[in-house]
């Protein structure tokens, strides 16, 4: 595009003052095009430039539409992110519920040994669809998008749901927080390779499968709160 933007400043360059008729009738003499008149010189400058512009023009309208399609991918990976995040939240609710109902130490080892398992499983699955050039960046938005999301849905099920905030804001809680934050940093140190081999594009039925789970879990989680 700067090659093409520059050939045009060129040509407007060339076709000023005496210069019009010059530099047409070299062009044409090196084809063996006997020399032209002022006027077909003028002419002939006048349509390369719309010819040069009509590219550059093209160029530009090219260079929006991959703009538009990178945001399009961009947008989709960070709602799989968000719909991942939610499957996982409610699924790991449930897997949690009853060992901590029984005993609240197995509760918070199964949270410490099992949980980060779990996460890290779903938070691979996010990596492998990152189709930017960083995948350092895309660890970046994968544990924002995470941490977000937890501590919204925490602040939901804890505070809306079971209106027990008091429960939630321990320091174990900030703890595993932290984790979550650091772990697709963490999976990208050790499993750098594995996720560049393993690329692969979002296709609808990745959206069906984890958000028919995550609403199965929600459900699932609600009905044991008012009934159990």
């Amino acid at each position: 595009m700067l090659k093409m933007h520059r050939n045009l400043k060129n040509i407007l360059k060339q076709i000023s003052g005496q210069n019009r008729i010059t530099v047409a009738n070299k062009r044409y003499s090196k084809c063996g095009v006997a020399p032209i008149s002022s006027g077909q010189a003028v002419f002939v400058e006048t349509f390369e430039i719309f010819t040069y512009i009509s590219r550059y023009i093209g160029s530009l309208s090219r260079c929006a539409q991959s703009q538009k399609t990178k945001c399009d991918t961009m947008k989709k990976w960070l709602f799989y992110n968000l719909t991942v995040g939610f499957a996982l939240y409610w699924t790991g609710n449930i897997l949690l519920w009853y060992p901590w109902s029984v005993n609240a130490n197995l509760g918070i080892a199964m949270m410490l040994t099992i949980m980060p398992l779990f996460w890290g499983f779903g938070i691979y699955l996010c990596l492998i669809r990152y189709h930017g050039k960083n995948i350092l960046a895309g660890s970046a938005l994968t544990s924002l998008t995470m941490l977000v999301s937890s501590v919204i849905l925490d602040y939901f099920f804890f505070g809306i749901i079971r209106g027990a905030l008091n429960d939630l804001y321990k320091p174990t809680t900030f703890y595993g927080y932290g984790f979550l934050a650091l772990l697709p940093f963490i999976e990208l140190l050790l499993f750098r390779r594995l996720i560049l081999r393993k690329k692969r594009n979002i296709l609808v039925r990745d959206f069906v499968s984890i958000g028919i789970i995550g609403l199965t879990s929600l459900i699932i989680q609600i009905l044991i709160v008012l009934y159990l």
